[in-house]
């Protein structure tokens, strides 16, 4: 019987040193789970927005070597001023026309990207920009609308693109660089 009262406490302890390890482990459990939720906040609103940033800014530099290529071989193409690129939120092509034929023939553009151009009157304007492409995407509202005018030297063509403000152009090199105009209304932003 003595032993029976020796091995029944030795199981209590046992069970005891159990239900104590139980603890210790839910609290190292707990420990680490809290850990972990720290480093994955923090990769998450640390770390990736800084690789999101470091890559858009070599995807950013990449692009920018490839116009300067593009802007160099077309001004010894063409043997005119180099290549340049405006946007102007216009806020209504047709209301201020003359000031973008005054931006047009101080600055001689090569892309002229006409955001807010609402509902415009493209044949006014191909007429006025008689050696300029002319690309238009109707806007969703009254202001909306985004026009690309590209010289006519410059080889390019129109992207399908069925959302309003929204207008995209591949000028073809020897690889595609894609423009995009798009305006974001108020609604939108």
């Amino acid at each position: 019987m003595r032993e029976k009262t020796t091995a029944d406490e030795i199981l209590t302890d046992k069970v005891d040193q159990l239900i104590n390890n139980e603890k210790e482990i839910k609290i190292t459990t707990i420990q680490q789970e809290i850990k972990v939720t720290r480093h994955e906040n923090m990769f998450t609103k640390l770390v990736l927005p800084a690789l999101d940033d470091i890559l858009r800014f070599f995807i950013l530099h990449q692009y920018q070597q490839k116009w300067q290529h593009t802007r160099r071989r077309l001004r010894s193409d063409s043997k005119q001023n180099p290549c340049s690129s405006k946007q102007l939120q216009n806020r209504g092509l047709d209301l201020r026309l003359q000031e973008v034929i005054f931006l047009a023939n101080s600055v001689k553009f090569d892309i002229l990207i006409l955001l807010e151009a609402g509902a415009a009157d493209l044949q006014h304007s191909k007429q006025t920009f008689f050696d300029y492409k002319t690309y238009y995407q109707e806007g969703e509202n009254a202001n909306g609308g985004t026009v690309l005018l590209i010289r006519e030297a410059i080889r390019s063509s129109l992207v399908p693109c069925a959302i309003p403000d929204v207008c995209a152009i591949d000028i073809m090199e020897e690889e595609p660089i894609r423009m995009i105009g798009v305006y974001a209304p108020v609604s939108r932003t």
